[in-house]
């Protein structure tokens, strides 16, 4: 019986470790989940800051002159490198979120699991 009961003890130690493990990557990916969305967000207002600089650019009398050109063309380029780091981050934000709930779900999982074992050993016990 005391065997039973430490094998009992040894997984519910077991699911304990590997909770605790799921919850700090759970927290690693909610972190990381911030630290993009606050990425994301700077980029969106950078964006919208070259986007309204290229509007001015254009507006202005001189756009005949070759330096304005140049300014737009590479205002441009940086606009559109930004976008596609945008759209980069969206895509991981997304991954991060799916595998974040992957991870509860396992938590869950492995929770329930524990809470069959208690009760099955109670069950031996009685």
């Amino acid at each position: 019986m005391d065997r039973v009961r430490k094998d009992a003890e040894l997984e519910i130690a077991s699911y304990r470790k590997e909770r605790e493990k799921l919850s700090h990557i759970e927290q690693y990916f909610a972190n990381e989940v911030k630290q993009l969305h606050e990425r994301s967000n700077t980029l969106a207002t950078e964006l919208k800051k070259r986007e309204t600089e290229i509007v001015l650019l254009q507006d202005e009398k001189g756009l005949c002159d070759t330096s304005i050109r140049a300014q737009i063309a590479e205002l441009e380029q940086t606009l559109n490198r930004q976008s596609e780091t945008l759209e980069m981050i969206s895509f991981l934000l997304f991954n991060i979120e799916k595998n974040g709930e992957a991870n509860r779900n396992v938590l869950f999982a492995l929770q329930s699991e524990n809470v069959a074992s208690c009760r099955q050993m109670r069950g031996r016990k009685g």
